[in-house]
């Protein structure tokens, strides 16, 4: 499987709630950029993602491959969804 398809992969487990595909496509030391002013670690990007997931209805996900190389995959993600939940 290569960068592109892992991240599929992973981005998909999120909108199934599949946390274990989450664990296993994630190292400890993973980072997020873009959405919050800060990057953010492993346990704070789950712990955003299970909100944003419990708080919307019908999440979806649309992501492009910008750049892949080696272990760095850059990618944009613009979620969409209905905010109906807290």
């Amino acid at each position: 499987m290569n960068n592109a398809e892992i991240l599929k992969k992973f981005t998909d487990s999120h909108l199934t709630g599949d946390w274990d595909t989450f664990e296993a496509l994630s190292t400890e030391d993973m980072t997020l950029s873009g959405p919050a002013p800060e990057p953010l670690d492993k346990e704070a990007f789950l712990t955003w993602l299970k909100s944003v997931y419990q708080a919307n209805d019908d999440i979806d996900n649309y992501v492009v491959v910008t750049e892949s190389s080696g272990d760095i995959v850059k990618c944009t993600v613009q979620m969409e969804g209905t905010h109906t939940r807290d």
